[in-house]
This record gives structure tokens, sequence and C-alpha cells, in this order.
């Protein structure tokens, strides 16, 4: 199996529909869903109705994002992993162009655009380039990614290592915002590497991850034409 895509899953059903349904829209074959959910119980027909190789896992009451998220890894079959929130969505093709760029280039990590925004899919769908600017609505990280893909790294030493850094780590503004979204990654170098989320952590349990993903991703590259959008409510 080519990918797995992991959604852990709380609350927030009318989000999961546009999470759900713009992961349909991928037109994607040789892939798995894996919502992991507090208790099965929650799931109604009509999210299970998605035809997108949906699997539910259970995870017990009150599991953090944390926990769901490394039971949707121990489950997990596809050669590549893909983490998204239950409240966000993906743009056409975005998971089409990551996979083409992995697979073209052998790469362990491929990072993407994300782009926070207030509406629901559809609503963000008809807005273009112009409207989400003058909303303020850009990807907060995009001058940082900017200024990294345009830096030469022939001079420094180890520049892959540097070049992780700086596109997952110094490119984000704050701690807050250093994220495991968007980014298409090589389950064998998750599983090789024994990375997992620190589950004592109640916030930013992403960032550990993450250092682990610099630490162990030796080949990444980063792709312009995806879109993650990160809903904030």
């Amino acid at each position: 199996m080519k990918l797995s895509i992991i959604i852990p899953y709380d609350r927030y059903k009318q989000y999961l529909h546009d999470c759900l349904e713009s992961v349909y829209e991928q037109r994607l074959n040789d892939y798995e869903t894996l919502l992991v959910v507090n208790n099965k119980k929650e799931i109604d027909q009509d999210i299970k109705a998605y035809d997108i190789n949906l699997k539910i896992l259970e995870a017990g009451e009150n599991s953090s994002v944390a926990k769901k998220r490394n039971i949707g890894l121990e489950q997990a079959s596809g050669e590549y992993i893909y983490f998204i929130d239950c409240d966000d969505y993906l743009m056409p093709n975005t998971l089409k162009l990551l996979i083409t760029c992995a697979n073209q280039n052998d790469l362990d990590l491929v990072a993407g655009i994300r782009r926070f925004t207030w509406f629901k899919k559809k609503v963000f769908e008809t807005m273009g380039d112009e409207k989400n600017e003058e909303l303020n609505l850009k990807d907060k990280d995009d001058d940082r990614n900017h200024k990294f893909l345009e830096k030469d790294y022939s001079d420094i030493d180890d520049s892959d290592e540097q070049r992780r850094i700086d596109l997952l780590i110094r490119a984000k503004k704050g701690i807050r915002n250093i994220s495991v979204l968007n980014i298409l990654i090589k389950r064998s170098l998750i599983e090789e590497n024994h990375l997992r989320f620190n589950e004592d952590f109640i916030y930013y349990s992403d960032l550990p991850f993450v250092e682990g993903l610099v630490m162990y991703g030796h080949k990444i590259n980063f792709n312009d034409k995806t879109l993650y959008a990160k809903r904030k409510h």
C-alpha cells in the first residue's frame, strides 16, 4: 500500500465531513484512511459512507491527539504516512503532488504549504489568493519558507541537515507552529528510528516528533503547489 492517512478525531463532526470529503477528492489509489476515535459509537453511518478505504480505530475515552496518532502509526501499512487533523481539509491534488515528488526523488520527507482559515471548505475554495491576502489568511510561514527555499546551501557543512532544520523548524513562527501537518513522511523512517508522539505532552506534542524527522530524514523537498487548510475556530 502506498499511503496511510491518519486522522485523530475527538469532536467537531460538522468539520469532519469537510476533512473526509477533501480526502475523497484527492482521487487516490492504493491508500487507507485511519480515523482514530475515542469510541466507535461516535461515528455515524454518514461518516462510514465515505469511499476512502476508511478504517475506524478506537483509542479509549479522552485520548489525546498524540495517543491517537500513535495508534494510527501502529496500524498503518502504507509506504508513506500523512497526518490530517479532523477539522482541517486539503485542496485537490495535494496528496498526489506530494507522493509524485517523493517517488521521483526517493525522498524521506516532502513538506507543503499550510494556510490558515476561518472558513468551511466550499467557501475557502471560492476565494482566490487576492481575497485571502485581503483577509490576511495567507500561509503564516510563507515569507520564511521562501527565504529558506531561495537560500544557497552549497558552502554549508551538512547542508541536507541544515535545510531540514530551516524548512521544518526555523521557517515556523514560534514553537506552536512546528507541526507534522502537510508533511508526507516515509514510514520506514518512522519505524526504523522508533519515532512516536510523546503522550505525556498536553501541548506541542508535534515538536519532539518533528525533531526526529529533522534528525533522521536525510532527503527532503518542499512543494509549493500543495495546500493544507488549517481551520481556526
